[in-house]
């Protein structure tokens, strides 16, 4: 489904959370942003492209396939030679046989952030819902699943969540019992976090994006995005985490309290709605 952006700074009951969130900082009166007849996906795009930017350079050998993973002389990739190929531009993604496809998706996870960029990058404008390229979808939802829980992680570096121990599925008033299936079921939580954030991450990307471009869109024309926008979380999937303060420039998260506690965090920030 295409949703329409109307709006970065959430209003009425947004605003008090702000405020609250904020220690009072948040002013109402404060710039505002929007983002006309612009479809989510749209944004993503945008945001995907301004990684690419930010990471990655034409020749950045951490993208390039000579980095592809090795170990012990070998390559740890089932189908190395057809990401050689991907990465060098010697073939197109939408060009390549369903097999070759179908047989590459779990080697996804071995492929660097970069270079899930650099893939994801060549195939933006790719949509189809033929059956006969079913393959090639499910290729890129993995792709998307793999690049944005890395770059989550990426961003999360070293705080205090990404060296915890995956959330426990358990209640708290049950038994907290390592079974394969309670450690299967908590990863796949940890992972979901993760997207969930990463998405929202790579939209502030591209509405920043869109905002550097075009001023207009503010409510007092000539107003730069801010260089940190304030993302709500849920307080029991996050170590206790209320707000995420998310740099565009450095890529990174911190919590709210952590830069409060600093001296760096108050006014300045957008929230993204």
């Amino acid at each position: 489904p295409r949703k329409m952006w109307s709006s970065l700074v959430p209003t009425s009951s947004g605003e008090e959370w702000a405020r609250q969130s904020t220690g009072g900082s948040f002013c109402a009166d404060r710039p505002r942003w929007k983002l006309p007849n612009l479809s989510e996906q749209r944004v993503l795009k945008l945001g995907i492209m301004r990684l690419r930017t930010q990471l990655c350079t034409a020749t950045d050998e951490v993208v390039s396939a000579q980095s592809l993973p090795m170990r012990q002389g070998k390559s740890v990739l089932r189908q190395a030679s057809f990401f050689w190929r991907l990465l060098a531009n010697e073939i197109e993604l939408k060009g390549a046989c369903q097999n070759d496809v179908s047989a590459a998706q779990s080697d996804l996870c071995h492929l660097s952030l970069e270079q899930l960029i650099s893939v994801r990058v060549q195939t933006l404008d790719f949509q189809t819902a033929s059956e006969t390229h079913s393959a090639h979808c499910n290729f890129l939802v993995s792709v998307d699943n793999h690049l944005l829980e890395k770059f989550a992680l990426r961003c999360l570096a070293g705080t205090a969540w990404a060296s915890s121990p995956p959330p426990s599925p358990s209640s708290p008033s049950e038994p907290q019992t390592a079974t394969p299936t309670s450690l299967a079921s908590a990863a796949r939580q940890r992972s979901e976090l993760l997207r969930w954030l990463g998405v929202r991450m790579v939209l502030i990307l591209g509405a920043a994006e869109v905002l550097a471009r075009d001023s207009t869109n503010a409510s007092q024309p000539g107003d730069p995005p801010p260089v940190r926008w304030a993302i709500r979380l849920n307080p029991g999937d996050w170590n206790d985490w209320q707000v995420a303060m998310f740099d565009i420039e450095q890529l990174r998260l911190d919590s709210l309290d952590t830069l409060q506690a600093s001296g760096s965090g108050g006014p300045g920030a957008g929230v993204a709605g």
